[in-house]
C-alpha cells in the first residue's frame, strides 16, 4: 500500500529544510564488510584523511534545456589528478541538494578522495523510459533526454581532466534507482558500475540487452511501501515494476553469474532490522551483483534518518549505504578500450 500523499508532502518539506540548513559533521559509519571474490578490475582506493571539500555548479545547456548539477570536489592532499566520480540520482519530488543533505556522499568522498555530483532532474523526476519507445501509460509529460544529459555531464567533468572515466559509477534512490538500472543496461561501456537504493526496473522494459555485464549492488527494505520490495502491479498510474529479489536474478542473469550465496550481516544496531546480502559471484567477463535486503526496513537510506518512520518506514543503521556503494563501486573499472570519449581513436 501506498503512503498517503499529503504526509509524504509534508515529510519532503522537512527534506527541503534540511538540505538548506548547515550540515554538520557526519558521525563515522562504516560501510558493511560485503563478502566478495577477488577483483582484477580496479584496487580499492586507498582512505585519505579527512578533509572538508568544496561545492561548485555545474551548469550546461543540452537539448535546448539548462541543466543544474552539484559538484562536490574533495580536498584531499595529493596533486590535483582525475579521479573516480560518482553520479547520485535524487528520488522523485525531490532535489539534488536534498539527496546530497539524506546521502552525505560528500563525507565519503572526502575521506576516499573521489567526486561526486548531483544533478537535477527536470520536474523532480528521472525519465527512465525516454528513448525506449515504453512511455508510462496515462502519463502526459514532455520529453526530456535525461540519459544524453547525464553523458553529457559526464563528457563535460571529463573535458575538464577532473575524472578518470574509466571509474564512473552511478547510484540513485527511488526513481534515482530506476534510473540508474536503466543507465546501466544502455550505457554500461560508459558507467563502470552502478548502485540502486529502493528502487527497480519496470516490467515494460525487462526485454532490454545490456551491453556489457555491469557490476550491480541493490539495497531495498523489505517493508518500503512506497516502492515495494516484491513489485507491484499499481505503481506510477500503470507502470508495473519487478521486485527487489527478481532484480537481482535479472541482473545476475544477463552478467552470467553463478549461483548465489547468502549470508547475515552483523546487527550492530538495535533498529528492528536485518541485513541479508545475497551475492550472485561475477561470471568469466565479470559483473557481480549483491543485493542487501534489509529486513524490516523502509524507503529508507541506509545510515541516515531523514523523514519520519510514519512517512517512509524503518532506517536501518547497521551499515552506512553511502559508504557501502562505495566499498561495492570502487573495486571496478572499464576496461581501457571502453573507457575513451565518444569518437575518440
Amino acid at each position: 500500500m501506498l503512503r498517503p500523499i499529503g504526509s509524504l508532502a509534508a515529510g519532503l518539506g522537512l527534506l527541503a529544510g534540511l538540505a538548506a540548513a548547515p550540515q554538520l559533521p557526519a558521525a563515522d559509519k562504516a560501510a558493511p564488510q560485503l563478502t566478495s571474490g577477488p577483483s582484477s578490475e580496479s584496487p580499492k582506493a586507498p582512505r585519505v584523511r579527512k578533509r572538508n571539500g568544496t561545492n561548485r555548479d555545474v551548469s550546461l545547456t543540452h537539448a535546448g534545456l539548462e541543466r543544474v548539477a552539484i559538484l562536490h570536489l574533495p580536498s584531499a592532499p595529493e596533486p590535483a589528478k582525475p579521479r573516480p566520480l560518482v553520479i547520485v540520482l535524487h528520488g522523485l519530488m525531490t532535489t539534488a541538494a536534498m539527496t546530497q543533505a539524506m546521502t552525505r556522499f560528500d563525507q565519503v568522498a572526502d575521506e576516499h578522495d573521489f567526486l561526486v555530483v548531483y544533478p537535477d532532474g527536470v520536474g523532480k523526476m528521472w525519465r527512465f523510459w525516454e528513448g525506449t519507445g515504453r512511455k508510462p501509460p496515462n502519463r502526459d509529460l514532455e520529453v526530456v533526454d535525461d540519459p544524453g544529459y547525464l553523458l553529457h555531464l559526464v563528457d563535460t567533468l571529463a573535458e575538464e581532466k577532473l575524472i578518470d572515466r574509466r571509474r564512473v559509477y552511478m547510484t540513485g534512490f527511488s526513481n534515482g534507482g530506476f534510473m540508474a538500472n536503466r543507465m546501466a543496461w544502455e550505457y554500461g561501456d560508459r558507467i563502470a558500475a552502478i548502485a540502486s537504493v529502493a528502487g527497480s526496473i519496470p516490467n515494460q522494459l525487462l526485454d532490454a540487452k545490456p551491453v556489457r555485464p555491469v557490476p550491480t549492488l541493490l539495497i531495498h527494505g523489505t517493508e518500503d511501501a512506497i516502492v515495494d520490495f516484491g513489485g507491484s502491479q499499481k505503481f506510477g498510474r500503470g507502470t508495473q515494476f519487478v521486485g527487489a529479489r527478481d532484480v537481482a536474478k535479472w541482473w545476475a542473469g544477463k552478467n552470467h553469474c553463478g549461483s548465489p550465496e547468502a549470508t547475515l550481516l552483523p546487527n550492530t544496531c538495535d533498529d528492528g532490522t536485518l541485513v541479508r546480502q545475497v551475492r550472485y559471484p561475477a561470471g568469466a567477463s565479470g559483473g557481480e551483483v549483491c543485493l542487501l535486503e534489509i529486513t524490516g526496513g523502509g524507503h529508507t537510506w541506509p545510515g541516515k534518518v531523514i523523514l519520519p518512520k510514519a512517512i517512509v518506514g524503518t532506517t536501518c543503521q547497521d551499515f552506512s549505504a553511502s559508504e557501502a556503494i562505495w566499498e561495492f563501486c570502487s573495486k571496478q573499472a572499464l576496461p581501457e578500450e571502453k573507457a575513451k570519449a565518444p569518437g575518440a581513436q
